[in-house]
């Protein structure tokens, strides 16, 4: 298992981070072939010349139908298994974005749900911000955690799964490339194959996934799209850093708060738990790294 995912992450990395080669168009300049410019010679410029009425016709249309309206022939359709309205993405005054019209595509053709699918994007969205503006997320983000874990209110996690993800956050905030640093992109690429190959890892990994993933309603699924909208279009849209990391912590929780104290909770406590000691693990393994956020008591 462990050399499966290592060779998935491997692929991923080596996959991202390969620039985008311009497609080279070769222009065949020596072309033998016999029939290559062989054409008759015209007689249009031939004082005499006359063209000809077409066949079974008589009189010719003078009418220019260069401008002409074409007719409409594109057909708006959807993957399979559409789980969103047929008409969405047909109007283009609609009030859904681009990214939420791909994200939901992302659903339908991925198997995701709301949950992966939204951190599969937003790791992607922070791959793509400018290095002061993801960093100003990102420490912003830091205090909105620290401050729900002292106001008590992240305490169903358990204390093991806390201490890990204020070390792996601690972890990233002291490298000098914050959550541009190789060490912060190596953890959510790994997560992201996870999310992109949890059939194939199966297991706790694909437990994990699609019991947070059926937690979401539809209500809180919009919510979480609409708040990697305002996530994506920081610094503009008008919001604060601490508007845009409150509004998508919240709408990241929600499903996991309305279940507070229930069985179900307590399953993707313990599944998180194992999984993010396994992630830690083989990230150190993969690294050659002794990671200090690997949690204790397991």
């Amino acid at each position: 298992m462990l050399a499966d995912i290592e060779g998935k992450i491997d692929k991923e990395r080596k996959h991202r981070r390969i620039e985008d080669i311009p497609t080279q168009f070769d222009l065949d300049e020596n072309n033998d072939d016999i029939d290559y410019m062989n054409y008759g010679v015209t007689n249009i410029w031939w004082h005499d010349f006359h063209e000809p009425a077409p066949e079974n016709s008589t009189e010719l249309s003078t009418t220019s139908n260069l401008f002409k309206k074409a007719s409409e022939t594109t057909v708006h359709t959807h993957p399979p298994n559409w789980p969103f309205p047929e008409d969405f993405g047909t109007n283009i005054t609609q009030q859904e974005s681009l990214i939420q019209h791909d994200l939901k595509n992302s659903i339908t053709v991925d198997g995701l749900g709301y949950g992966s699918a939204s951190i599969d994007k937003l790791f992607d969205q922070i791959f793509k911000k400018e290095f002061r503006t993801a960093n100003e997320l990102f420490v912003t983000f830091v205090v909105d955690v620290n401050e729900r874990i002292s106001a008590g209110k992240l305490a169903s996690m358990g204390q093991p799964l806390l201490r890990a993800l204020t070390e792996l956050l601690r972890n990233i905030a002291n490298n000098r490339y914050g959550v541009h640093s190789n060490y912060a992109t190596d953890i959510m690429e790994m997560v992201q194959t996870v999310i992109k190959n949890k059939n194939t890892f199966n297991g706790e990994y694909k437990e994990l996934i699609d019991l947070y993933d059926s937690l979401f309603t539809k209500e809180e699924g919009e919510e979480l799209l609409a708040s990697l909208e305002v996530f994506e279009h920081y610094p503009e849209g008008g919001k604060t850093p601490e508007q845009v990391c409150e509004r998508i912590l919240n709408a990241f929780l929600a499903p996991y708060n309305k279940i507070e104290g229930t069985e179900e909770q307590k399953k993707i406590v313990r599944l998180l738990y194992k999984v993010s000691r396994k992630l830690t693990e083989i990230y150190a393994l993969y690294n050659g790294y002794n990671s200090s956020i690997v949690p204790e008591g397991v």
